[in-house]
């Protein structure tokens, strides 16, 4: 299966949203293509199939949007998890 994970955080960091995702990637990663969308400034992250990171981005701006919308619908995933992400609560409806 292809999940895509969509949160703020997944570099630990002494607990919060970060040490929860470490908890699920670490049950999700098992057998299925899993990657993350993140706000945080990463390119790569070990045992994760595709890295997008928003940061610094305009989250807000209607082409940039489009753009993440489009893109997770070309890569067809079967599931998108969100985990406090900005971007997917802001794309959702699309």
């Amino acid at each position: 299966m292809k999940i895509l994970l969509a949160t703020s955080a997944i570099i630990p960091n002494g607990g919060g949203i970060a040490s929860y995702n470490q908890e699920l990637l670490s049950v999700i990663k098992e057998g299925n293509i899993v990657s993350v969308l993140t706000d945080e400034d990463l390119t790569t992250y070990e045992g994760l199939h595709t890295v997008y990171s928003t940061k610094g981005d305009d989250c807000y701006s209607f082409d940039y949007c489009k753009e993440k919308v489009d893109l997770l619908n070309n890569e067809r995933y079967d599931l998108i998890i969100n985990s406090n992400s900005l971007l997917i609560s802001i794309i959702a409806p699309y």
